[in-house]
C-alpha cells in the first residue's frame, strides 16, 4: 500500500495533468479512492463533520473547526485538499460496487465517469458536485436515481444506459 506522502506526489502530479486521474494507473486510483473513503467515513463517524453539509468542501469543514490536526496528519490534509480541486475522475469498470462518498467532496469535479461497474445507488450527496458538466454512470445496476442530480445546474450530460431504472426522477 501506498503511504499518504506517496498518495499526495501521485495527486500532486496529477493536479499537473490539468487536475484529472486519467493518467494515473488503474490500481493506484482505487487506493486513492479508499484512502479517501476511509477519510471521509472516520471524519464523519467521530462527528468531525457532517455528512450531508452541500456547501462546505471536507478541508474546510475540518480547518474551521480546528479538527484537521487530530483527525489526519498534515501530508493527509494537505493530500485532501489537491483531492478537493480535481476536476475529472474515471473510475470505468473498476468492478465497484457503491458510490464512492469521498467523491462528493471534489468541489471542482467536472467529469465523472463510473460506467460499466456494479454500482446499484448513487447516494443524494451527489448534489454538492456543483461543477458537474459531465456524469457518466451507464452499464451499472442502478434501479433509481436520486433527487440530487436535479440540483447539478452545470450538468449537460448524465449518461445513464444498461441500467434497470425504470422512471427518471422530476428533478431531472
Amino acid at each position: 500500500q501506498h503511504g499518504i506522502r506517496q498518495l499526495h506526489s501521485i495527486l500532486k502530479a496529477a493536479t499537473q495533468n490539468q487536475n484529472s486521474l486519467r493518467n494515473v494507473p488503474t490500481d493506484e486510483q482505487e487506493q486513492i479512492i479508499n484512502v479517501f473513503e476511509s477519510v471521509v467515513e472516520n471524519a464523519v463517524a467521530e462527528r468531525k463533520i457532517v455528512s450531508g453539509h452541500p456547501d462546505q468542501p471536507l478541508s474546510a469543514s475540518l480547518d474551521s473547526q480546528g479538527l484537521f490536526g487530530p483527525c489526519m496528519g498534515d501530508e493527509q490534509y494537505a493530500a485532501l485538499k489537491v483531492w478537493e480541486q480535481m476536476r475529472e475522475v474515471k473510475l470505468e469498470c473498476h468492478g465497484r460496487k457503491t458510490f464512492p462518498i469521498s467523491l462528493t467532496y471534489m468541489s471542482k469535479l467536472e467529469y465523472l465517469d463510473l460506467t460499466c461497474n456494479s454500482i446499484r445507488e448513487i447516494p443524494d450527496e451527489i448534489r454538492r458536485l456543483a461543477s458537474l458538466k459531465c456524469l457518466r454512470l451507464g452499464e451499472n445496476e442502478l434501479s433509481n436515481l436520486p433527487p440530487g442530480i436535479g440540483k447539478l445546474k452545470n450538468l449537460r450530460a448524465l449518461i445513464l444506459e444498461n441500467n434497470l431504472l425504470t422512471s427518471i426522477p422530476p428533478e431531472i
